[in-house]
C-alpha cells in the first residue's frame, strides 16, 4: 500500500479543518483518507 509521505503543517491544518466544517459528505472521507494516508493508518 502506499502512503502519502509528505504534508506540510499548513496542508494538514486546512485538511482538518475541511473535515470538521465541509458540507459535503464525499469531501469531508477524502480529508480524512488523505490525513489518515499521512499517519501511515490503512
Amino acid at each position: 500500500m502506499r502512503f502519502i509521505r509528505d504534508l506540510n503543517p499548513e496542508s494538514q491544518k486546512m485538511l482538518e479543518r475541511i473535515y470538521r466544517a465541509s458540507k459535503h459528505h464525499q469531501v469531508r472521507e477524502r480529508a480524512k483518507c488523505i490525513l489518515l494516508s499521512f499517519q501511515g493508518t490503512t
